[in-house]
């Protein structure tokens, strides 16, 4: 095989450098007892390993407000509780998460959600113990996002780092996630 020419050879060199340190994702793992998918989201995080498995339900013609109704505390995908694993503490906004195994719960709100992380995990999605809660965190809302018909969550760079965000329907939460 003939070697690249240098000056082919360093794009493809740089490419493969960023698509590394921002290698994400997304795995398949059981179609949902309701039909919705459930999902293994993985992502480094300044060299955190961050895991989040979720249903991912679709909106079928529904107004996100049914199903996400502000003000109240909502599963956050469907079927079991949405998880979160972090191998290293974390900074999601401007609290602590140490390493460990959640669950992740929102309340939605038209200006602000909260993402509400619990230290119970593996339980219905309905099942909810505020007196488990570990932190809560103000998260930014942008309304008038591209419709989104399956719920998404994913970490994603922003301009001050990365975030973790929640979109469905034309809203997007957003929170900053940075390593401790």
């Amino acid at each position: 095989m003939t070697p690249l020419p240098l000056s082919c050879a360093m794009p493809v060199l740089a490419m493969a450098v960023v698509a590394a340190a921002s290698a994400q994702t997304v795995t398949p793992i059981h179609p949902g007892q309701a039909g919705s998918p459930h999902v293994r989201y993985e992502r480094e995080v300044e060299g955190v390993h961050v895991s989040i498995e979720y249903g991912r339900p679709r909106l079928k013609g529904r107004a996100l407000a049914d199903l996400a109704p502000a003000g109240r505390i909502w599963r956050t995908g469907a079927d079991e509780a949405t998880t979160f694993r972090a191998s290293r503490a974390l900074v999601l906004g401007p609290h602590v998460l140490e390493a460990g195994h959640y669950s992740l719960y929102t309340i939605p709100g038209p200006r602000e959600w909260m993402l509400v992380v619990n230290a119970d995990h593996g339980q219905w999605g309905t099942v909810y113990d505020a007196a488990r809660d570990v932190l809560r965190v103000p998260m930014t809302v942008r309304s008038g996002q591209p419709m989104a018909e399956e719920l998404t969550i994913s970490i994603e760079r922003a301009a001050t780092g990365h975030e973790l965000r929640i979109g469905w329907g034309d809203v997007l939460a957003a929170v900053s996630i940075r390593a401790k």
